[in-house]
């Protein structure tokens, strides 16, 4: 990010990212562990010690360690039916039946420009976020919606900033959630050798309960994608980009969070 003068986000904003604070108290369990095994060492010191001096020494063995949760087992926490700040604009799809909150090209929302440089697509100056459909093909998924943070003026180098993107199709065979992630399983057993499910974890979104997928294979990383079926389209959802500016990843959350199906 430049050394220009930049606003800060409002403060809200950042209240919508929650790794953090699952991150610290998944260390709680660490540290009491390795505070009773400090206790343990110290005492199994004292007894090498005694042992010097009676002729005897403890045959006990360490307790075994609990394991902790790994960070990708575990979600962040949704407070459902949040609202968009109030300078922000609902873009309405016109083919998914969704609605994406878009932030002004003011700032707080972009990364001012410096003039005494180039500009770069590899960097996040004089970006901001941009409402975009366009026709895709996805396993099932026929179109697109997005909220992308770019500058419209470059070309694209496959390199992205930050970005919501929305895969949907209608729903015309009656999907459910659930039946829909037993469908996208069996059309990759079936015509997708090479990718398959990698993990499939239950969660709440945008008060309706959701399917998260991490697929292996192909050009799939490790991103989360959300599955969710409506009675009129299915949709596979994903927050994701190569940005390492705090402020740009928390209005993409905010952006995710606030996602309105129509």
């Amino acid at each position: 990010m430049s050394d220009l003068t930049h606003t800060p986000l409002p403060s809200h904003i950042h209240q919508t990212s929650h790794l953090k604070r699952i991150f610290f108290i998944s260390l709680i369990p660490v540290v009491v562990l390795g505070i009773g095994v400090g206790a343990y060492l110290q005492y199994q010191t004292y007894l090498q010690n005694l042992s010097g001096q009676i002729g005897s020494t403890s045959d006990e063995h360490p307790p075994t360690a609990t394991p902790v949760a790994t960070l990708s087992a575990t979600l962040a926490p949704y407070v459902g039916s949040a609202k968009i700040p109030s300078d922000w604009t609902l873009k309405k799809s016109q083919t998914c039946a969704i609605s994406i909150p878009i932030p002004p090209a003011e700032e707080p929302y972009i990364i001012p420009r410096d003039p005494n440089t180039r500009p770069s697509a590899l960097e996040d100056e004089g970006k901001y976020w941009i409402f975009e459909e366009l026709d895709t093909k996805l396993f099932k998924f026929t179109e697109m919606g997005r909220a992308i943070f770019k500058n419209p003026e470059q070309t694209g180098t496959g390199y992205v900033s930050s970005a919501v993107e929305v895969y949907c199709s209608t729903n015309d065979a009656g999907y459910t959630t659930g039946s829909l992630m037993d469908e996208l399983q069996k059309d990759l057993s079936d015509n997708f050798s090479v990718i398959s499910v990698k993990e499939v974890l239950d969660d709440t979104r945008w008060d309706r309960p959701v399917k998260v997928v991490r697929f292996r294979g192909g050009t799939f990383g490790n991103e989360q994608y959300y599955l969710l079926a409506t009675e009129t389209h299915i949709y596979m959802m994903k927050a994701f980009g190569e940005t390492n500016d705090p402020d740009v990843i928390a209005v993409r959350d905010e952006i995710f969070n606030t996602l309105r199906f129509d």
